[in-house]
């Protein structure tokens, strides 16, 4: 590679991983340079000037925070944007605010190279642009002060453009978070004149006049909710500056610490949430530390964190101002219900926190959250709109489920997490059983990054018959694991795993490519069969997914009036049917069929169904086989076959195993049915089609 490329510093202790990271930058216009140990990374780091830094978190002998906190306490490299790499980005978030500096964002491990290559495309542009506007700062602004200096630039809308790692840091946030925010949304309000447009703020006019203006003492909102109290100078550029860089005004702030203010106000904002007067994240933990250090009594201390239900549609609906008013009404509700001695915090966005510092029982912490839940069974009055809101739930209690703030805040988040993920509208209490469940999700996530290189996925293939001749219409690919000392799984087992830890989409084009090469190697093209395959939502909406797609149609000659894309319904919701419904037209004009499983089971009202015209609709094993136990199955099954048909889709019924149920469904006008008890392997299909063909 050219010298002249920008250079990656790669950090990690695990070869193989310097290897995948290297293979997933091969066709990027850059120099990757390896490292693997932090003292072998900060060597380099004093020879050679990198453009981005990417440190794998858990390294023996120095970590990626101890390599941080050194590249911060050189001026060459404290400048430097850092992305850390680890398999847990929630420890991995907690823990870099307390090293001097963090990083500017994080990937999670096993990392997904799309996602990737994004972030490196955007640090490198960002690189590009502000090299000298780096220099700018370096050179005329930088106070060289002995605490870390926070840099904003702003465009001339007031607009964030650039921010350096220190103001990253400082801020608790990472950088594509800050660009794009408009820089009064930072400023509180109550210690701050926020003008109504940029254009009239004291701080444009001055900068307009080429003046430099000082604000001694005032609030930041950082990303996590905190306040940092700081002075910040604004400095305007020459013209020939902004013209080189886009850039209008430079904000340079500092954290104040270890001062005493007179004013009481300002002290007192800094404990309180301004938008619901509730007490904020800081204090809460301060106040769940002294009822943690003054228990003697071996009584129980819950904490319990609400968080409201799908909360951005009204904010999206609505409009925040509306938001913020049901936000503040929430709150004023749930003050009134409050237990004796309960304590009560808005610890950011729509999450509220209480205390529960004195119980005599675990179980009274479960009640007292499902007895708070009727708080959102009525509606809401907001500026003129009745607004129904539910909640989720999650509680940790001491000694239980930890002995301190940090391990009660994270397991009663966990616990929330499995009460949104069971259904929302409840609450789950934090036990062993959902600390072992992260522990086997995680040794399951770290597994599925190796299953592509160690070849363990497989295909086996699912007749699926015309109901009315009995005759062979399709297959259906089935996909399958072969997990090492454990046994074969079945996709459904690891789906969601491989889903949120984020190789479904690399695993999915596998399925994909195999299948369609296995389709061309029995010379079907010719015929009226159908090759089924059931995709993931999430690989199917993944960005590049449509490249993918026509490289696999390219390579293997693959007809598309051969391919059917199965999508389960349970997977759609509001958030996603609109992209969905995008795709869904891009791969109807391919003339690939979409067929919607798992009909009935989740989101779709009968009126999608005339937005989404899907060409068939797949009724679930599980719901035939409850249907079909019931005295009026006839009657249900059938309705649901019509309805179908009046919107134009195909029925296929999933897992027919007897002839009695093929004769039942034949006669309710089923169309197909894929066969519960018949798999083959890619090479036995054509011994199976030609079979069905005699």
């Amino acid at each position: 590679m050219s010298a002249d490329l920008p250079r990656i510093l790669l950090v990690d202790d695990n070869k193989l991983n310097l290897v995948l990271l290297i293979d997933m930058l091969q066709d990027m216009a850059v120099t990757p340079i390896i490292a693997e140990s932090g003292s072998e990374a900060l060597e380099l780091a004093s020879r050679h000037e990198f453009a981005l830094i990417m440190i794998d978190v858990d390294m023996p002998q120095m970590n990626g925070y101890q390599v941080l906190n050194q590249l911060a306490a050189d001026p060459k490299t404290a400048e430097t944007p850092v992305i850390f790499m680890s398999p847990n980005l929630h420890l991995a978030e907690s823990q870099s605010h307390s090293t001097i500096l963090s990083p500017v964002d994080l990937l999670q491990k096993p990392i997904n190279p799309e996602l990737l290559r994004d972030k490196v495309e955007k640090y490198l542009a960002l690189h590009e642009r502000y090299r000298f506007l780096s220099k700018h700062y370096s050179d005329n602004v930088r106070t060289h002060s002995s605490t870390p200096e926070g840099m904003l630039a702003l465009n001339r809308e007031g607009h964030i453009v650039y921010a350096n790692p220190s103001a990253v840091a400082m801020l608790r946030t990472k950088l594509p978070s800050l660009l794009g925010l408009y820089f009064e949304t930072l400023l509180e309000r109550q210690t701050h004149e926020v003008a109504p447009t940029w254009q009239k703020s004291v701080l444009y006019q001055a900068c307009e006049d080429s003046k430099t203006t000082k604000v001694e003492h005032t609030l930041f909102w950082c990303g996590d909710g905190h306040k940092l109290i700081v002075s910040f100078i604004a400095y305007p550029l020459t013209e020939e500056a902004r013209a080189m860089s886009k850039v209008h005004t430079l904000i340079v702030f500092s954290e104040l610490q270890n001062q005493k203010y007179s004013d009481e106000r300002l002290s007192s904002l800094v404990r309180y949430d301004p938008l619901t007067r509730l007490t904020n994240r800081d204090s809460f933990e301060e106040m769940t530390q002294v009822a943690l250090e003054s228990n003697n009594s071996g009584e129980v201390i819950g904490v319990l964190l609400w968080n409201l239900d799908h909360f951005d549609y009204i904010n999206e609906s609505l409009g925040q101002e509306i938001g913020n008013q049901l936000l503040k009404a929430i709150a004023q509700r749930l003050s009134n219900c409050l237990p004796p001695k309960a304590s009560l915090a808005r610890i950011g966005g729509d999450e509220f926190a209480m205390l529960l510092p004195a119980l005599p029982n675990i179980q009274l912490a479960l009640t007292t959250a499902h007895a708070l839940l009727t708080v959102f069974k009525g509606s809401f009055l907001v500026g003129g709109h009745e607004i129904f809101v539910a909640a989720s739930a999650g509680i940790a209690t001491y000694p239980e489920a930890g002995n301190c703030v940090e391990t009660l805040m994270r397991n009663a988040d966990r616990a929330l997490k499995t009460a949104k993920s069971a259904g929302r509208g409840r609450v789950e209490i934090y036990n062993n059983g959902i600390s072992m469940a992260n522990v086997a999700n995680y040794q399951l996530a770290t597994q599925l990054h190796q299953v592509l290189a160690r070849e363990e996925l497989f295909l086996q293939y699912k007749p699926v018959i015309n109901l009315s001749s009995t005759r062979l219409c399709g297959v259906e690919a089935q996909l399958y694991w072969r997990r090492s000392e454990i046994g074969v799984m079945r996709v459904s087992e690891f789906q969601d795993i491989a889903e949120e830890s984020g190789v479904m989409p690399a695993i999915g084009e596998w399925m994909l490519l195999k299948a369609c090469e296995n389709w061309k190697s029995w010379n079907l093209d010719q015929t009226d069969l159908r090759l089924r395959l059931r995709l993931s939502l999430v690989h199917l909406l993944y960005r590049g997914f449509d490249a993918a797609l026509e490289k696999v149609m390219r390579r293997t000659g693959m007809n598309p009036s051969n391919l059917e894309f199965e999508i389960s319904e349970a997977n759609l919701n509001r958030d996603n049917l609109a992209a969905f419904i995008v795709l869904f037209k891009s791969l109807n004009a391919r003339g690939i069929r979409i067929i919607l499983d798992d009909f009935g089971s989740n989101y779709l009202t009968l009126a999608t169904l005339n937005d989404v015209e899907f060409h068939g609709v797949k009724l679930g094993g599980n719901f035939l086989r409850s249907t079909l136990a019931t005295p009026r199955c006839e009657v249900v099954l059938k309705s649901v076959i019509d309805i179908a048909h009046q919107y134009g889709a195909e029925v296929t019924a999933a897992e027919v195993i007897r002839g009695d149920q093929i004769a039942l469904l034949r006669k309710l006008g089923c169309d197909t049915g894929s066969l519960f008890d018949s798999e083959f392997l890619s090479e036995d299909v054509p011994k199976r089609i030609l079979q069905d063909q005699m």
